[in-house]
Parts: structure tokens; C-alpha cells; sequence
């Protein structure tokens, strides 16, 4: 009966072979890891557990923490948590249908880390904060709660959809503000969608490993652009998730 087989990253099996990463390595529930590989392309693997992991804390962090020592030294394309094929069989088989287009993404990301890099509103409210700002929002906003009334729903409407559309042309004007400063320094720039009102922006950032600390300066010199009405953040170097494309299937 062919075993279960949980794959943690697709790499290239010279340099793993040169380095003997996996020598010492453990990965879910401590299992022993191994690379299969096929036509020039390899695969991070281990036995699977018998019943599929559950995202908790020492998965994770076993699944993370392999990922994270591999890419100090190698490139990687990682896979998602939980990402488990059949048998090893299959994932040769999948090395090999696939091996150009992983063979290009291991060349694209070659060298690389993701960084992440987040700025935020840190006001109050955001609202106020934009109310403040903008008069043509202030003046609906009391034209429309004017006197004791209830304000119709449609006027509420008007009011939500122009702090909107305020909101979206800001966050896109202080996106490039804050890109400008840091595309010298990245191979690529991918945002994501904001996650609550107060983002304006959530950018991963692809940075030669060797070039993380002008990575790191250049986000000081977007600080410099901003004023104390907003957080920055950026993460330590992790393993390039948002610039891979691997479905196993």
C-alpha cells in the first residue's frame, strides 16, 4: 500500500544535495524528511501523519520552522501547510509534468526572501480622521444629520460611499509613495486586498536575502515620508509564498 506522502517544498535537489539540509531535519509530528526528485526539480517530503494535521501550534510550527531553515541557505518555492499527496510516486510524477514551470519559478525566486511590510492609520477613528480632512465630507456628513431627524438610508449611503472613495484614493496615493521607496530594492511587489478600514496598505515584498538590510532602510526612508498619523511594520525574511505558484492537486 503506497504511504502518504506531506510536501513542504519543491526545491532543487543539487544545492539540498551539496548542503545535506535534511540531514538532522524533523517535520510534522517529527517525522524524518527526505527529497525525492525528478528531471532536475526536487521535493521536500515526509511521511504524512495518519490522519491529516490540524493547523495548531506545534504543526505549524514544525511545518514553518522547516521552511524557514531551508531558505537561509537554499531556494525554495514552499507549499502551503497541510499539502499531502498519495504516495511518493506522485509527487515525482508531478516533478516531472511540471519540472519547467517549477524549474522557472526556483530561477525567479532564486536568492530571494519575502518581506512583508504593512502601514496603517493610527488614529482614533478613522472617520473623524478623514471628516477632518476633507470638507465636502464634512458638509455632508452635517447636512445630513442636520436637526433631530433620522438620516435616510440613502443618505447614508451618499455619506459611506464618498468616505469611500476618499479612502481609496488615499490609500492608493500613500501606496505608491511607500513603493517608490522600495521597488529599488525588491525583484517584485504584491499587494493584498486591505484587510479592515485603517490599512492602507499590505505589500510582500520579493528582496535579495543579501540586500535586507537596504530593504530595511528603505522602509525608514518611506517612514520619513509619513507622518506620526501612521504605523509601519515589517516582518523578518521569510520563505517566498506570494511569488510561488504550486498546486499539487
Amino acid at each position: 500500500m503506497a504511504s502518504r506522502t506531506y510536501v513542504y517544498a519543491i526545491a532543487d535537489p543539487d544545492a539540498l544535495a551539496a548542503s545535506d539540509p535534511l540531514d538532522e531535519a524533523e517535520g510534522i509530528q517529527g517525522a524524518s524528511v527526505s527529497l525525492v526528485h525528478a528531471d532536475g526539480v526536487g521535493a521536500v517530503v515526509s511521511p504524512a501523519p495518519e490522519d491529516d494535521p490540524r493547523p495548531r501550534r506545534r504543526n505549524l510550527q514544525a511545518h514553518h520552522g522547516l521552511l524557514k531553515n531551508l531558505m537561509q541557505e537554499q531556494t525554495i518555492l514552499p507549499m502551503a501547510f497541510g499539502v499531502i499527496a498519495d504516495s511518493t510516486d506522485e509527487v515525482v510524477q508531478f516533478l516531472s509534468d511540471h519540472r519547467d514551470d517549477l524549474a522557472r519559478q526556483l530561477e525567479r525566486v532564486r536568492g530571494h526572501a519575502e518581506v512583508g511590510f504593512r502601514m496603517k492609520w493610527n488614529v482614533d477613528d478613522i472617520f473623524s480622521y478623514f471628516v477632518d480632512r476633507y470638507d465636502e465630507l464634512r458638509e455632508m456628513r452635517d447636512d445630513v444629520f442636520r436637526g433631530s431627524g433620522e438620516a435616510s438610508r440613502q443618505a447614508k449611503i451618499q455619506i459611506g460611499e464618498l468616505f469611500q472613495n476618499l479612502l481609496d484614493a488615499e490609500r492608493e496615493a500613500h501606496r505608491s509613495t511607500a513603493t517608490s521607496h522600495l521597488e529599488p530594492v525588491c525583484r517584485a511587489i504584491e499587494a493584498d486586498e486591505p484587510k479592515d478600514e485603517t490599512d492602507v496598505c499590505n505589500l510582500a515584498c520579493l528582496v535579495p536575502r543579501d540586500d535586507v538590510p537596504a530593504f530595511e532602510d528603505a522602509v525608514q526612508e518611506a517612514a520619513n515620508a509619513f507622518g506620526d498619523e501612521f504605523l509601519i511594520r515589517y516582518t523578518d525574511p521569510i520563505a517566498p509564498y506570494s511569488f510561488v505558484n504550486v498546486d499539487l492537486g
